[in-house]
This record gives C-alpha cells, structure tokens and sequence, in this order.
C-alpha cells in the first residue's frame, strides 16, 4: 500500500496545458532523433506562457479532487489546495488526516496511519512544476532526449523550493503547443526512473488543467513509455481567492522529517 501511494503522489501536480484537446490518444514511445533541441531559454519562456504562470500566480488558491487507479483498482481519494503565489499546501486524505507542505518543513494531524508515510507527499508539488522551472536554486539545461512529438529540458532542483523535493526531471513538451505532455522523473537516492504523462487538458478561469494522468515504467532501453502502472482522474478544479486560515497549521500537528528524497516505487 505504501508503494502504491509512494507512485501515486508523484504525479498530482503538473497539469498544465492551453486548451481542451480533442480524442486524445495513448501516448506513444518517441524516438531518438539526430536534430538539435531547441534553445532552452526559449523553452521554458513558451511553456510559462502556455501555462500561464503570471495568471495561475494571481489566482490565490486552487482545490481539486484525486482518485487514483492502481490495477483497475481505486486506491486513493485526496483533495489538494496549493497557494498559488507561495506554493504552500495542505493535503486533506480520506482517512481525515491533513498534511500542511510550508516551506521546506512538512506537519500531520495526526499519525494514527503509520503504514502510510506522509514524506512523500510532497511530490503533490509536481502541479506547480511549469511555475519553478526558472525559480532560485533550479538550473534547466539541455536533455539528451530528442524526439519527433515532443521537446524537452532538464530540470535539476539542488535544493528544496517551495514543496518541491531536491531531484531531476525530464519535461517534455509538445512541439506543436508547447503543453507539457510528460516528465521523467528521477529518484535520487535509488536511481529509479517513472514516465508521468498528462491528457485530456481543460481550461479552468484559464489556467490549463490536465485532468487524467498515467504513470509508467522507466524501461533501461530508455523507453519513454513502458508498462502503465497507474491511472489518476482530477475533477472538482476551482480557483478562489487566498485565505490564511485554510494553509495554517494547527498547533497540535506534528512536523514531519522529509529532508531525504522519498522513493516513489
């Protein structure tokens, strides 16, 4: 169970894109091409713009609701609310526990649920992954996977911002939108690879929201997409503005050691 959740939280937080895309596909394996990738400056200036990062900044908070699928079986229901300007978070699980994510430090209701460990929670932050991608403390640099659907960037966080974990990523975006289609994500302690793909995008007070996404294997061939190991629906998307009360931890949570990585499968 606590592997199931380690992989379902890894993949909460990207869903960014610019319009409602029509009969969306399974997603298919890239391929390596001899073309140079673009520069990466460029890149990540029309992904902020596609995704809106200004706007999505002003909107104070966003709330939404998951259900995870793990073997055609439905294993995890969260409701999300993440600050939009500062990143914080707070996690409500079905079970009635919350997690509050401010700053780099981490805190619990309670740990009535000890089998189900809270650190790696804060991959909920992929969400709000188009929004840090030139934030203090990140470096993007060029990746060494080109291919002919999709460009990409490498995303290095040395250092935890805002929820976001120290790690590396590989984010792919669709070379004719410039939506964020997928990212690989690297587990540092373990060297683990998943392939995080986001569909079926709508737009909300227009912020662009992915509201299925698909985690899969990490094949060593260096297949992007490879044995699908999970499915995520998002609904319930609304924007409303900031309040305090709501992301304030209460004085009897605990705080949470999450200075390590967290594996995620």
């Amino acid at each position: 169970m606590k592997k199931i959740l380690q992989i379902a939280c890894v993949f909460l937080l990207i869903a960014c894109g610019n319009k409602k895309e029509k009969n969306p596909q399974e997603p298919k394996t890239p391929t390596k091409q001899e073309t140079a990738a673009v520069p990466v400056d460029k890149l990540v200036k029309r992904i902020e713009y596609v995704h809106q990062k200004d706007s999505f900044a002003a909107k104070g908070m966003v709330q939404f609701h998951l259900s995870l699928q793990m073997e055609g079986k439905e294993t995890l229901e969260e409701t999300i609310r993440i600050a939009t300007e500062n990143l914080a978070m707070r996690i409500d699980r079905y079970n009635g526990q919350s997690f509050y994510f401010e700053g780099q430090k981490t805190y619990v209701s309670s740990k009535e649920d000890n089998t189900n460990s809270p650190k790696f929670l804060v991959h909920a932050s992929l969400f709000a992954l188009p929004f840090v991608l030139k934030s203090p403390g990140s470096q993007t640099l060029a990746s060494e996977i080109v291919t002919e659907k999709y460009e990409s960037l490498k995303l290095i966080l040395d250092k935890n911002i805002a929820i976001f974990p120290s790690s590396t990523y590989i984010v792919f975006a669709d070379n004719r939108t410039d939506l964020i289609k997928a990212v690989v994500y690297t587990e540092q302690s373990e060297g683990e690879k998943f392939t995080i793909s986001f569909e079926n995008y709508i737009t909300v007070k227009d912020i662009p929201i992915a509201t299925t996404w698909k985690i899969f294997e990490w094949k060593e061939n260096g297949e992007l997409f490879g044995k699908l190991l999970g499915k995520a629906k998002i609904s319930q998307i609304s924007f409303s503005p900031f309040s305090k009360e709501i992301f304030e931890v209460p004085q009897d949570a605990e705080e949470i050691d999450d200075s390590s990585n967290p594996p995620i499968g």
